[in-house]
């Protein structure tokens, strides 16, 4: 009797397979050249950015891509246990001059970084290097202390902008760190610390 049951589950399951399989075939299936029109400034072609973006959307949200990420960051936990430090860097593509002189520079000389994706893309990360190895990581200029491990992923808005999501674990604790006033939740009093409210209310509060 289980062995009847056993099979009928399994014969079911892979009639809904058969059936599935067959109808996703019979759905029209964009292939690369539908995703292809022609620029009506050169009659060159491009990506047609009506039906799609630049950057494919799996690399961005796929199950595969956010699946590995997951393992990675369950390994660092298992390791390290919980990381004393979330942080999120986003691009500031209008107002990096540095930015728009490379890319007048290079190739078409379009200054709009989101016509320029894998330039910018590049300077963003050349810059969150900058930062992490030279101040997050030097004891001598950051409150943080020693960094042990960290770990980032990048994600990308449907118009090509970047931010980074990124967790480090340091040899402070966190009460440590609470106590010595680096792990906040406020925001800072403007007349006691003035350029930290400021940096605060403009880059750290997020505005739908």
């Amino acid at each position: 009797m289980v062995i009847y049951e056993f099979r009928k589950i399994r014969n079911h399951q892979n009639r809904t397979r058969i059936l599935r399989q067959k109808n996703t075939n019979q759905q029209k299936q964009l292939i690369t050249a539908d995703l292809i029109t022609t620029s009506i400034y050169n009659n060159k072609p491009i990506v047609n950015e009506n039906i799609t973006t630049i950057l494919p959307s799996f690399i961005r949200i796929g199950n595969t891509y956010f699946k590995e990420k997951e393992y990675q960051v369950q390994t660092m936990v298992d390791t390290f246990q919980l990381s004393q430090i979330f942080y999120t860097t986003t691009m500031n593509e209008n107002g990096w001059e540095h930015l728009k002189t490379i890319l007048s520079f290079t190739d078409n000389g379009d200054t709009n970084p989101t016509n320029r994706p894998l330039h910018t893309y590049l300077h963003y990360h050349h810059r969150l290097e900058s930062i992490r190895n030279k101040l997050w990581k030097n004891p001598e200029l950051s409150e943080w202390g020693e960094w042990i491990h960290h770990w980032e992923r990048d994600e990308f808005q449907n118009r090509g902008a970047i931010h980074t999501h990124g967790v480090a674990w340091l040899k402070k604790s966190i009460e440590e760190l609470i106590n010595l006033n680096i792990i906040r939740a406020d925001i800072p009093d403007p007349i006691q610390e003035p350029e930290l409210y400021e940096l605060v209310t403009k880059f750290q509060i997020h505005h739908c």
